[in-house]
């Protein structure tokens, strides 16, 4: 039972990883102007260039809770089973 819920958590925090690091990316390569705005024309939408620092955040904070979950679980696939 543990190793389901490690595999599941594992894929769950990769998932998140990867979903933080790919809206991280896309931050950073906005053309915000001086402001520190970005408006996208096709969206309606603006974004703020203070909010790439926190994705930034999430995405190693993501990523080492994903790594701590692969160690967990990699050491109970390695235990025997009782």
């Amino acid at each position: 039972m543990k190793r389901l819920i490690w595999t599941i958590s594992t894929a769950f925090f990769a998932l998140l990883t990867t979903i933080f690091a790919l809206t991280f990316i896309k931050r950073l390569n906005f053309n915000y102007n001086s402001e520190g705005i970005y408006f996208d024309d096709k969206l309606m939408t603006t974004y703020q260039q203070q909010a790439i620092g926190v994705y930034g955040i999430f995405t190693l904070l993501t990523f080492g809770i994903t790594i701590f979950s692969c160690y967990l679980l990699i050491r109970n696939f390695k235990q025997p089973k009782l």
